[in-house]
């Protein structure tokens, strides 16, 4: 395991226990494979988001909520695409 993957396991320790959820090994490599490809600030932010956002922050976070906090939805993306279209 190098540098990145130690801090990336830590902050969703720290924050799975934050919503009192217990982390196992099958969890972390869930997580992983799921945000490896985001830098560390990302997901950091996309946590704190989460944990403030009024309807979803009730509730311990999923890697899907942070991939959507991060790249938005697929209609947001569709939207950005069709927007950068009619711009041509």
């Amino acid at each position: 395991m190098n540098n990145t993957e130690q801090q990336f396991e830590d902050l969703i320790v720290q924050v799975l226990a934050f919503y009192k959820q217990e982390v196992s090994p099958f969890t972390l490599a869930v997580w992983w494979e799921a945000c490896k490809r985001f830098e560390h600030a990302q997901v950091s932010r996309a946590l704190t988001n989460h944990a403030l956002d009024p309807e979803r922050g009730a509730y311990p976070p999923k890697p899907a909520d942070l991939v959507r906090q991060i790249e938005g939805t697929q209609t947001d993306r569709a939207m950005m695409a069709w927007g950068k279209v009619t711009r041509l």
